[in-house]
C-alpha cells in the first residue's frame, strides 16, 4: 500500500532500515483487523513509517505497533538547494508501544497569523579545513523549500525529556513554540523507558517552511552526544531539549552512542568533529562497537527502565551482528 503512489521504476529503489513491530495481544479468532499506517517524507531520502493493528475502531483495542525507516532512492534534477551545497536531514517519528496522542479538542495554543515566508541566506561556515569548530557564533538553519517549489515544507521533532506528572495537559511545549509563534501539530506523547521515572518526550509536526527554520534553529550546533548521555537524561537538573524527531528505539541507540562520543570528544580536549547522529543510526557500525564493550554498555542498561531493557534486547541487542 505504501507503494501504490509511486512510479514502477521506483519501487526497486528502496531499502528498509529499523522494522519494528511490537505485539500486545492477539484477536479473537475470525475477527476483522485494521491496519492504519502513516508515512511521512523528509528531504534527505528517509521516509518514515508508522503503523497500528487495531481492532473494530469502537472498541479501541490495540493488538500491535510497529515502525520502519525507508530509504527511497528517486531521481532528483537540479536544485537552487544542490546548487548552494546545502543538505538537510530530516528524521520523522514512529509509533511506539507506549505512544499516546493528544486529543484534538485540547489545542495547545491560539494559531498566530499567518506571515510571508522569509527567504534566509546562510552565513559563511565557521568550520576550517579540518572539520573543527572555529566560532561559536551560532549559524541560522536555512529553508530552500520557498525556492525549490510552491508547497510548505513540513517536519516532524521532538522535545525530549519533559518532567510532568500530568503529561496530557502539560504546556512547556507550547510554551516554548509560542515564544517563536508556532502552533505544533498532531502532538503525541511518551514516557521515556530510563530509571528517572516521569520523564516524557513530546513528539509533534511544523507544517510551514518558516516554523521548520525556527526549529531547526533551536536544534543547531547542540552536541546531541551530550544531551543523549544516559547520566544526563536521569539527572535531575538537565532542561528539555529539542530535536529531530526519532522512533523510541532509536533514542536509546543514541544514549548507546553517546558514550562513544562523549570518551572521544574529552579525548580530544573537546576539539573532535562531531559525527551526523542520524548518519550513525542508519550506519550502525560505531553502535556495535559501543555494544561489544562491556562498560560502555552496561552504562546505558543501569540507566534505563525495565522497558527500556526490553527495547534494547528485542531490537538493538543483535546489531552488533551487523
Amino acid at each position: 500500500m505504501y507503494m501504490l503512489g509511486w512510479k514502477k521504476d521506483e519501487r526497486r529503489k528502496v531499502v528498509q532500515n529499523n522494522l519494528a513491530y511490537i505485539h500486545l495481544v492477539d484477536p479473537s479468532p475470525g475477527e476483522n483487523v485494521y491496519i492504519l499506517a502513516t508515512s511521512l517524507s523528509s528531504q534527505s531520502g528517509i521516509d518514515h513509517l508508522h503503523f497500528a493493528i487495531e481492532s473494530d475502531p469502537t472498541k479501541k483495542l490495540v493488538y500491535g505497533t510497529g515502525s520502519s525507516s525507508i530509504a527511497v532512492f528517486r531521481e532528483r534534477g537540479a536544485s537552487t538547494r544542490e546548487a548552494a551545497g546545502e543538505m538537510v536531514r530530516r528524521d520523522a517519528s514512529s509509533r511506539d508501544e507506549a505512544s499516546t496522542s493528544l486529543p484534538p479538542s485540547q489545542p495547545t495554543s491560539s494559531a498566530p497569523p499567518h506571515q510571508p515566508p522569509v527567504s534566509i541566506l546562510r552565513r559563511p561556515s565557521s568550520e576550517s579545513s579540518d572539520g573543527f569548530s572555529t566560532s561559536k557564533r551560532r549559524r541560522r538553519h536555512v529553508s530552500f523549500a520557498e525556492v525549490d517549489s510552491d508547497k510548505e515544507k513540513e517536519a516532524a521533532f521532538m522535545l525530549v525529556n519533559v518532567p510532568t506528572k500530568h503529561p496530557k495537559i502539560d504546556k512547556k511545549l507550547a510554551k516554548i513554540l509560542g515564544e517563536v509563534g508556532l502552533v505544533p501539530q498532531e502532538v503525541r506523547f511518551e514516557s521515556l523507558p530510563f530509571t528517572k521515572g516521569g520523564r516524557y518526550v513530546y513528539f509533534f509536526k511544523v507544517d510551514t517552511s518558516t516554523g521548520c527554520s525556527h526549529v531547526e534553529n533551536m536544534i543547531e550546533n547542540k552536541k546531541w552526544h551530550e544531551l543523549f548521555n544516559i547520566e544526563s537524561i536521569n539527572s535531575e537538573d538537565q532542561q528539555p531539549f529539542m530535536w529531530h524527531a526519532l522512533p523510541m528505539n532509536s533514542i536509546i541507540e543514541a544514549t548507546f552512542l553517546s558514550q562513544r562520543f562523549k570518551v572521544l570528544y574529552e579525548q580530544h580536549d573537546g576539539l573532535y568533529h562531531q559525527k551526523d547522529l542520524s548518519e550513525l543510526l542508519i550506519d550502525n557500525h560505531d553502535l556495535g562497537l559501543v555494544i561489544k564493550d562491556d562498560l560502555m554498555r552496561e552504562q546505558v542498561i543501569a540507566g534505563l527502565n525495565r522497558r527500556g531493557q526490553s527495547i534494547y534486547q528485542k531490537w538493538i541487542k543483535h546489531k552488533t551482528l551487523l
